[in-house]
């Protein structure tokens, strides 16, 4: 039987995949759990539409990650923490506050882009890395006390 899976199923496939599974697999445990629908015509058109405005929508979001990156490669942005006499930080810069330095500038980073590869504890230049999907891109940032 031809089915839409709704969710991901393991070992059989992930959302919005069209798939070929055994009657009885699909009648008595996918297609009751709502965890997939038959492969109708209406349906199969439905998840390519879905698909189609997914693509664009991940197109536009790696557009917008791209000059995101370029801004803050022309930008200089400066993250304000509390540190001692000799330029250590009392606590390690995190990315929520890289982030709120951003907003201050009117950029908007997401959290989940933002790789701090080690912990960032003193006063001065440091890269940090954007990822975002395949793509990944290094940016300075300035601490300053």
């Amino acid at each position: 039987m031809k089915i839409i899976l709704l969710q991901d199923v393991p070992k059989v496939g992930k959302r919005h995949e069209v798939k070929e599974v055994a009657d009885g697999f699909a009648r008595n445990v996918l297609l009751p759990s709502k965890k997939a629908v038959v492969a109708t015509p209406v349906m199969m058109a439905q998840i390519k539409q879905t698909q189609e405005q997914k693509a664009q929508s991940v197109a536009h979001e790696d557009q917008l990650f791209l000059a995101l990156v370029k801004k803050l490669r022309e930008t200089n942005l400066v993250v304000k923490a509390k540190a001692g006499k000799e330029g250590h930080l009392f606590a390690s810069v995190k990315a929520d506050e890289i982030i709120t330095s951003a907003q201050g500038l009117g950029l908007d980073i997401k959290k989940d882009w933002i790789v701090i590869n080690e912990p960032i504890k003193i006063i001065g230049e440091h890269e940090i890395e954007l990822k975002r999907g395949g793509k990944s891109e290094k940016i300075k940032i300035k601490i300053e006390a």
